[in-house]
């Protein structure tokens, strides 16, 4: 069994994702032999990064499964694009007009209406127009919800989270949150708060964690689509897009219900571009494990999505990388180049992960 994660670079200031997964009988060249899998698209602008890589490295622009994990644009922008230009066979998204009267009205209206706010308005927009790409090419959409699954001789993809509903409360926040706006911060300001932070970093080690389980992140993030895709050869891989602790926590009871155990994942994605307010020390024990009893000791990977710069938000957070390093995941952060897992491909360097930063931000 051979397979290879390609985390794609998406984003330069900001953060985008994009995930290509190929896995069966890579070595024999038989294109029938082996699935690809599409999670997330990036920005609008990375269409054409991800056939490219898709062609001139798996050999194909066939897609047997793409999941949009939510309609934030850093995720989905690229695919109604890769839709209209790909091969696509299988489609996981959400609908959100299909669990609520106020988002179908929305949606006749084309999502101009006062009460909602204008991220809001692109993202529902974005996810309309994936499902009429969809429409237009005749591909049918199912929505991923706990339990949905997606099997081939090699291995199986199944969604742990969100529930149907959980959805339906998430997206019932959303909504009713959608006319509170958060004050803009200008340039300076911004640049103070990072000159601030900076001063205030705090210190820790391997047995030194200073991340907490206070917060969450927003309810948008918390509609993300959590999945595992488990080989028939072993190897457990979770992607979480950018769910935080309450949906983690969610996702963590169906993994745990399917016989899946703390600490055995070959390869887990760090949430939301390495934010500190999606994951904690609880959750982080549930799927990874406690702290590593051996200083740089490795039980698995993890890689984060990352602009080449993202100066915006300061992504990711040291004290969640660590967080992961001392669970034994090591992270590998994509900071403007792919970065590939697996089967080796010619002339491709190996990752580098970072470090355990002795020095990280204050909360």
């Amino acid at each position: 069994m051979q397979y290879q994660i390609d985390f794609l670079p998406c984003g330069e200031k900001t953060c985008g994702e994009a995930i290509a997964i190929r896995f069966g009988d890579l070595e024999s060249g038989d294109l029938t032999k082996q699935f690809v899998i599409l999670i997330d698209g990036g920005f609008t602008g990375d269409t054409t990064k991800v056939i490219s890589h898709m062609k001139d490295h798996y050999g194909t622009d066939y897609i047997d499964l793409m999941v949009s994990t939510h309609p934030d644009n850093d995720h989905i922008g690229g695919l109604p694009g890769i839709v209209e230009n790909a091969r696509v066979a299988n489609l996981w998204m959400h609908l959100p007009w299909e669990h609520s009267a106020d988002y179908l009205e929305a949606r006749q209206s084309e999502f101009v209406n006062a009460s909602v706010t204008k991220k809001l308005q692109k993202a529902l927009s974005s996810s309309n127009d994936l499902a009429l790409a969809a429409d237009a090419k005749n591909l049918a959409i199912v929505e991923p919800f706990t339990g949905t699954q997606f099997t081939t001789p090699y291995g199986t993809v199944t969604v742990l989270g969100p529930t149907v509903q959980h959805y339906e409360s998430l997206i019932a926040q959303i909504l009713g949150g959608s006319t509170a706006s958060a004050p803009q911060k200008s340039g300076l300001e911004a640049a103070l708060q990072k000159i601030l932070a900076a001063a205030q970093n705090v210190v820790e080690s391997h047995h030194i964690e200073t991340l907490s389980d206070k917060g969450d992140t927003t309810a948008s993030n918390n509609t993300s689509v959590v999945l595992i895709l488990q080989l028939n050869s072993g190897e457990k891989f979770l992607f979480c897009g950018d769910a935080g602790k309450s949906s983690l926590e969610i996702a963590y009871t169906a993994y745990e219900l399917l016989g899946h155990q703390t600490g055995e994942l070959t390869l887990v994605q760090v949430p939301h571009h390495g934010s500190r307010r999606n994951v904690g020390p609880t959750i982080l024990n549930k799927f990874l494990g406690d702290k590593h009893p051996t200083v740089g000791g490795k039980r698995g990977n993890a890689v984060v999505s990352v602009g080449k710069v993202c100066d915006v938000h300061g992504h990711p957070k040291k004290v969640v990388t660590n967080a992961f390093k001392r669970r034994g995941y090591p992270v590998t952060q994509t900071r403007g180049t792919t970065k590939m897992f697996g089967m080796d491909r010619p002339n491709w360097n190996s990752v580098e992960a970072l470090p355990l930063f002795t020095q990280v931000e204050a909360e």
